[in-house]
């Protein structure tokens, strides 16, 4: 397509509200492939595909898909186009040649020529009215640690006075803008009267001018120097106040200068410079003296209890029980040690903890746990009443067990054993007997005959003076009838013959 050049600037900006995401933006100028465009966000120059996708160009327009969240203040997306100075099409001497591709070359060249028209108006130039004058830096050497100047005559670009030189004035700035003020300009005013003039002549005495000669010395230099910043002129103009004048005169009295002699004692100052050191200790005592002079009052260490100025509250530290106590509306009593434990981490007994006729217990149907370090075990002495009736056994990665002590100094003992995982089929419920006995072990069973090892059980058909037979593990009651058809013999009823036939 045809670009018109004063509808095409290469360039479009876009504002992103704190806290606000936008993840589209419209590139409103025609551009041909997508490394084309450059996209900023936030003065930072982003990567194609890395960062953002194109859509359209090819001779239109399009848009660039990037996710940009607000900074704090908002953030900036700006997207530009830098279109590369080259040809993409060579077109034959003679003959027909390809009319679309001529229009797509001289669009990129008119989109070359505004690229750069953006360029030039976004840089530093002369304009058309003004005289000739060159544009062109200084070398490197010449321009090093200075700021950018113009030639007082010619205009043309030149070094102009170090960095260094112009900070210097800036830090004095202030000092300077001190000496235009009504203050300092009646102060040199005063320098012109006749009592100041007289004054300056007692300067040139041979003993004033031994003494302006030490004004010369590197540590007054520099003290002098201290003199000229902003905080030591600004000190200066308060002193020059009427209430201060006044000060100073008080400080010539007799009264005053004998103080200040008193001060200058080894042990005074010594003592001053320790408060100087800790002044900002004595100020925040100063600032808080209310709540200093409070503490004084709810704390003591004494021999015995105090009866007199007290509060509930009151804190004493009794020497002689070597005991800490607090009054209470009851009066003094121990302070317990024994707080709520949701305070510390890591809480610790210093002795047996008694319930009394409390219990411990949890709240929200939670778990009371209770886990020993490494090998360590629970261990509870005396008699354990478990009022609901139910225990479970569960450990971290081998069968659970109960044991079971003999009386004599815990020498023996028998183990109620889980089976292995492997044995299970499902969870089992061993039921005990309704009756006093002894369990019989696996081991006590008949390993012959009729079980191999399992219990025969007799069937509900079993009657008195039935005989008995063994089928399997089960035994089941016969009647006579029922024995002599088992055995294959003559029906009867004679209890002779029966006898007779059983042998």
């Amino acid at each position: 397509m045809t670009i018109t050049v004063s509808n095409n600037t290469p360039r479009v900006s876009y504002s992103v509200a704190q806290g606000q995401t936008q993840t589209s933006f419209t590139v409103n100028f025609e551009f041909f492939a997508e490394a084309d465009l450059n996209v900023y966000v936030d003065d930072t120059l982003k990567s194609l595909t890395t960062h953002y996708t194109v859509s359209g160009g090819n001779g239109s327009t399009g848009a660039v898909a990037i996710s940009v969240t607000g900074a704090t203040g908002g953030s900036t997306v700006v997207i530009t186009r830098d279109i590369a100075l080259e040809r993409t099409t060579d077109f034959p001497t003679s003959g027909a040649f390809n009319i679309s591709s001529l229009n797509t070359e001289l669009d990129k060249l008119v989109a070359i020529d505004a690229d750069v028209d953006d360029t030039i108006s976004r840089s530093i130039r002369l304009k058309d009215q003004d005289a000739t004058a060159s544009m062109e830096l200084p070398l490197k050497a010449s321009r090093v640690g200075t700021v950018l100047g113009f030639n007082a005559t010619t205009g043309a670009v030149e070094a102009g006075p170090t960095i260094a030189s112009v900070q210097s004035l800036a830090d004095v700035t202030t000092s300077i803008n001190l000496l235009g003020t009504s203050a300092v300009v009646e102060d040199m005013g005063l320098l012109a009267t006749s009592a100041v003039i007289e004054d300056m002549g007692l300067l040139a005495t041979s003993s004033n001018i031994s003494a302006m000669a030490l004004l010369g010395t590197s540590d007054v230099i520099a003290d002098m120097a201290l003199l000229g910043t902003s905080a030591v002129v600004e000190d200066m103009g308060f002193l020059g106040t009427s209430a201060n004048v006044t000060a100073m005169a008080n400080l010539g009295t007799s009264t005053v200068v004998g103080h200040m002699a008193a001060l200058n004692a080894s042990g005074v100052i010594s003592n001053i410079s320790t408060v100087a050191t800790d002044i900002s200790n004595v100020n925040s005592v100063a600032t808080n003296l209310s709540s200093v002079n409070d503490f004084a009052a709810r704390y003591r260490v004494a021999s015995s209890e105090p009866s007199s100025s007290l509060d509930v509250g009151d804190l004493l530290f009794d020497t002689t029980a070597n005991q800490l106590k607090v009054y209470k509306s009851g009066g003094w009593e121990a302070a317990s040690a024994f707080g709520n434990l949701s305070a510390d981490g890591t809480p610790e007994l210093g002795g047996n903890l008694d319930v009394v006729t409390h219990s411990i217990v949890s709240s929200s149907d939670r778990n009371i746990a209770i886990t020993p370090n490494g090998a360590g075990v629970v261990r509870i002495d005396g008699n354990v009443d478990i009022s609901t009736g139910a225990i479970d056994l569960k450990n971290g990665g081998t069968q659970s067990y109960i044991r079971f002590y003999c009386e004599s100094s815990n020498a023996h003992y028998a183990q109620l054993q889980a089976p292995a995982h492997s044995a299970f089929g499902g969870n089992i419920t061993l039921t005990m007997p309704a009756t006093t006995g002894t369990l019989a072990l696996t081991s006590q069973l008949p390993t012959s005959g009729i079980s191999s090892g399992n219990v025969a059980t007799f069937t509900s058909g079993v009657a008195d003076d039935d005989f008995l037979r063994v089928n399997g593990t089960s035994i089941e009651g016969r009647s006579a009838s029922e024995v002599a058809s088992d055995i294959g013999a003559a029906t009867t009823d004679d209890a002779t013959a029966l006898a007779i036939s059983l042998g």
